[in-house]
């Protein structure tokens, strides 16, 4: 199954947001900005960090907002919402690291053999002006190697899951698709992209080519000074 849409950000309150009084309890080090990106399809999920629930009901293809916790190594489990911390995990991964002062996205996603996985990403925050945008595009697919398109021209070519690409660019909307590497395959139909000027626009193709399609989800950073 193919979709096509106006594809617009999905960072929003679709996820309750959710801190005990023991979810991160500060530690002396720098905080860092994490948010969780939900790319596992027919699952509404929560997140569970360090045995705390932090994010309740986020569902497939949304972008949290982020949540600030401390530098360090997390323990971090999915679950089926409402199920509880220590119910059977959807994925689970432990001591994962988030680097003092830095904006992270961790996506809960399938990996190219149909396996969820969890992926830490470092976003990039350096800023930019109102006539700059910076587009980072984030392959978490059960997909084959990808080239990415915008306006039909390649802006990631060969891209394979986890790997993501960070393209410079100019603010404007732009026609975003995908194909298989060095094919004409269409496994992602063109959709409008707004890319905003001083903005980080956080692309990530999810889903599963053999299973539903692909999709994408956006995260936006605003970077101006």
């Amino acid at each position: 199954m193919h979709r096509c849409a106006m594809i617009t950000a999905a960072a929003s309150g679709s996820a309750a947001l959710v801190l005990s009084a023991g979810a991160f309890a500060p530690n002396g080090w720098q905080d860092v900005e994490v948010a969780v990106m939900h790319g596992i399809p027919d699952e509404t999920v929560d997140v569970h960090a360090d045995g705390d629930t932090v994010l309740e009901d986020l569902e497939p293809g949304t972008v949290s907002e982020p949540i600030s916790m401390p530098a360090g190594t997390s323990d971090l489990r999915v679950t089926e919402a409402g199920a509880g911390p220590d119910a059977e995990a959807v994925v689970e991964a432990d001591e994962v690291e988030f680097h003092a002062g830095s904006n992270s996205t961790v996506a809960a996603h399938l990996d190219d053999e149909g396996e969820p996985v969890l992926t830490p990403f470092v976003n990039e925050t350096y800023e930019l002006g109102e006539d700059e945008a910076q587009m980072t595009v984030r392959h978490v697919a059960a997909a084959p190697a990808l080239d990415v398109r915008t306006d039909g021209e390649p802006a990631a070519q060969a891209l394979t899951e986890p790997e993501e690409q960070v393209l410079e660019t100019a603010p404007g909307t732009v026609s975003f698709d995908a194909v298989v590497a060095d094919t004409e395959e269409t496994v992602l139909e063109p959709a409008d992209l707004e890319l905003a000027g001083g903005n980080n626009t956080l692309v990530y193709v999810w889903g599963d080519t053999e299973g539903g399609g692909l999709d994408v989800a956006v995260q936006n950073l605003d970077l101006t000074p």
